[in-house]
Formats: C-alpha cells, sequence, structure tokens
C-alpha cells in the first residue's frame, strides 16, 4: 500500500474513531478522502510531489479526534419527544374512555392487554433501521399481499378486520415500492399503478370498503409526490395520465359490480348501515356542550368501544370533550406531518409521510362515520377504541414515522441513477440491493 494511501487511511479511521454510529462511517471515509483527494490535486498542480502533497492535505483537514467529535455529534439518533408523549397520552385517554364504557365485553381489559403489546411493538420498530422498506419493499409487499389473502380465504368475511389493518401497513411498504421504480422511466408509473390496481382489485372483492379507500387515497397522493419530485425522468401530464388511469377503472367496476348501488343503498334510513347514520346525527343533535345529552329513545350504542367511541364520548360528556380529543389526535397528526418535512432524504420522507396519511385517513374516516356524515365502515379510532390488532398495527405505524425521525442524521441520500426503461430491470429482485 503506497504511503500516501495509508496516511489518508489513519486520519479517516481517527476520524471514525470518534463516532458512535457505525452507520455512517462509510459514509464519511468517503466523503473525507474525497476531500483529501481535491486538495491533494490541488498541491500536484503547484508542482509539490505527491507522498508531501498527501501530508499537507491530511493536515489541512484539522485534528483527527476534534474532527470526529464535531461529526459524532452531528451524526447521532435524534428523537420526537412531542410525538412520543402524545401518543402516550392518547393512550391513556383510550384506557380511560373505555374504563367509562365499561360495556360489559371485556373491552377495558382487552385494551389494557393489547396496550403494552403495542408500545413494544412501537419501541421495537423504533430502533429498527426504516431503510430495509426500501431495500426490500417488494418482498414485504408480497408477504402484506399473502397475508391479506390467506386472512380472507381461511376466516371469510370475519378475516375483514385483520385485511384492513394489514392494508395499513400496505400504505408506507407502497411507498418503498414507488421509492424503489426510481429512475425507470414510465415503466416505473405503469408498474406502480399495477401495483396498486391489483391490490385494489383485491380489497374491493373482499368487501373492505374503508381498506380500498384508504389504500387509494394514499397511492394518489404518493405517485402524485413522486411524480412532482421526477424520480421517473417523464413529463408529468403523460405520467398523472397514467396514474390516475385507476379511477375510471373503478367506475367502471364499481358500477358494473353493482356496489355503487350497494354503497348509495346505504342512505336509506331502512338498512341497518342507514339506520344508525339517523340514529348518529340524532345524538349529536341532542348533545350538550358539557355533561350528557337529552336522552334520544334508547342511550344504548352498540359498539361503542370499537365503532362509535366519538359518539359516545359527545353524548355522555359534552360536545367540548369530543373536540378536545379531535384536538389531541389533531396535534399528533401535525407533529407527525411536522417530522415528515424535516427528513433530509426521500426515503425518509416517503416512509414517514406515508405512515403518517394511513394514520391522518384512519382518523377522518373514523370522525365522519361518528358524526353521522359517512356511510363506509371504519373498525376504530388509532389508540383511543377498543382493536386490539388495530391498537398495535398503528403503533407499528407511528414507530415508522420516530425511526425515520431518528435517522435522519445517520441515512444519506442516494442520487438516482435513470436506467433505460426494461420491464426486466424494474421486476428483478436478484439485483445487488441500493446501499441507501
Amino acid at each position: 500500500m503506497p504511503k500516501s494511501d495509508v496516511h489518508v487511511n489513519q486520519y479517516v479511521d481517527m476520524v471514525c474513531g470518534q463516532i458512535k454510529a457505525k452507520k455512517v462511517h462509510s459514509n464519511i471515509s468517503k466523503e473525507i478522502a474525497c476531500h483529501i483527494e481535491e486538495q491533494k490535486d490541488a498541491y500536484l498542480r503547484d508542482g509539490i510531489d505527491e507522498e508531501n502533497a498527501v501530508k499537507k492535505a491530511v493536515a489541512e483537514m484539522g485534528d483527527p479526534v476534534s474532527v470526529g467529535q464535531q461529526l459524532n455529534k452531528l451524526h447521532k439518533p435524534i428523537s420526537e419527544k412531542s410525538i412520543i408523549s402524545l401518543t402516550l397520552l392518547l393512550v391513556a385517554v383510550g384506557l380511560f374512555v373505555q374504563f367509562l364504557i365499561n360495556d360489559g365485553n371485556s373491552g377495558f381489559s382487552r385494551f389494557f392487554i393489547y396496550t403494552p403489546i403495542g408500545l413494544a411493538a412501537l419501541t421495537a420498530t423504533f430502533f429498527c433501521d426504516y431503510s430495509f422498506i426500501g431495500k426490500y419493499s417488494k418482498y414485504i409487499f408480497g408477504f402484506f399481499a399473502v397475508a391479506c389473502i390467506i386472512l380472507y380465504f381461511i376466516f371469510g368475511r370475519y378475516g375483514n378486520a385483520g385485511v384492513y389493518y394489514l392494508s395499513l401497513l400496505f400504505i408506507p411498504v407502497l411507498s418503498g415500492v414507488l421509492y424503489g421504480f426510481r429512475g425507470h422511466g414510465y415503466i416505473s408509473v405503469i408498474a406502480s399503478v399495477l401495483f396498486y390496481v391489483l391490490f385494489g382489485f383485491f380489497f374491493l372483492s373482499s368487501n373492505a370498503p374503508s381498506a380500498f379507500l384508504q389504500i387509494s387515497c394514499a397511492f394518489f397522493v404518493l405517485i402524485t409526490i413522486a411524480i412532482f419530485k421526477r424520480w421517473y425522468n417523464v413529463k408529468r401530464a403523460a405520467a398523472f395520465i397514467i396514474a390516475y388511469s385507476p379511477i375510471f377503472i373503478w367506475i367502471s367496476f364499481i358500477s358494473i359490480s353493482g356496489k355503487l348501488t350497494q354503497i348509495l343503498s346505504l342512505r336509506q334510513t331502512g338498512t341497518n348501515n342507514g339506520y344508525m347514520s339517523m340514529w348518529i346525527k340524532s345524538l349529536i343533535e341532542n348533545s350538550k356542550i358539557i355533561g350528557q345529552g337529552v336522552p334520544v329513545n334508547s342511550n344504548v350504542l352498540p359498539n361503542a368501544s370499537t365503532n362509535f367511541t366519538l359518539t359516545y364520548i359527545i353524548f355522555n360528556y359534552g360536545i367540548a370533550v369530543g373536540i378536545a380529543v379531535i384536538i389531541l389526535a389533531s396535534l399528533l397528526i401535525y407533529r407527525m406531518f411536522r417530522a415528515s418535512f424535516r427528513q433530509r432524504t426521500s426515503l425518509g420522507f416517503i416512509v414517514s409521510f406515508s405512515a403518517t396519511l394511513a394514520f391522518t385517513l384512519q382518523v377522518i374516516l373514523f370522525i365522519l362515520v361518528n358524526l353521522g356524515y359517512d356511510y363506509i365502515p371504519v373498525n376504530s379510532m388509532p389508540l383511543i377504541s377498543n382493536n386490539g390488532f388495530g391498537i398495535v398495527i398503528n403503533m407499528v405505524l407511528i414507530g415508522l414515522i420516530l425511526s425515520a425521525f431518528r435517522n435522519t442524521n445517520l441515512v444519506f441520500e442516494k442520487s438516482i441513477i435513470y436506467k433505460k426503461s426494461n420491464i426486466r430491470n424494474i421486476f428483478n429482485f436478484n439485483r445487488k440491493k441500493e446501499n441507501l
């Protein structure tokens, strides 16, 4: 090994020795070596011999211990304490509300059991490296697809709750798929649409309209972001036409299959869902600002611990209390979006943004249902309603956001390498994984 290389390697090793986060050592080593090489070339042009040029270039970099300590302060894990605090506060509210409901179905006990499981899932996800979603997104996407199909065919319609909550994890995984398709031109957009349409048909066919609606909203938002960021190096107008083409497919499919008639029929008061909608509106209209509302027929609200927790809170404890719960959830969502937009890498942004989107869509749909303005069934309010599997899944989503934020200073952006559009390239699972 040339003496010049020895000097450079010794300097780099001393710098990296001060940095605790080993995952950044490779990138920092390359950056330092590149700076030294550039300075060495400048000295060589001045007529200095190579060995002395390297020594001077290394000396100009500064004391390696001091440089390493400064880089260690810059490249270290960070945490978003406000998200953690608001999450714990919402969980505490959920526990208290479930205790108050006490509908005789062991709801509080179930919530109490699943909460530590969910917190454990959040902690595990928090300490994971979220970038695995970008590296192995197609494999993960396939795994969850198979899991949803198995749930549906084994448990039938009783497996719809599991399908619904697994579909929430599809959203950040889908963001990883969109990220992995970068640089392949129009094939990227077409492949993304195919991934979405394939599972959209599954969710529609498996009678999971909430899952379909949330997946659809998330896809169109995420593909729009990807096209605007020029991930695929295509003309935006043409890309948007391709990306939004599934809208016409769904209109045709829903109309032909009769599902549109089924959805619209929910507005009729003769159906169970239509009756529930009218009843919820009646409860809301007879609610007070503070305290229990004016009795309306039967005050027993079915599924109060799961589907209609917010309605229960508003009618029994007042509109002000319901608004306070909504504000608390909104604050958490705001902090999630804020953490997403603070990401320095495209992968960190799209993963945390998609996880926030999955959480936000649940809250919006739940609020609409609980105010009587929406007729698409939704399972529960994240962190507050009693649904064991839902608590765990939403904790994982929050953990992904926290993981991306934690690794903000530890993951480096990778440049897009634009490649010739080739269907074999984009679906090649065996190629060497990118170092994200």
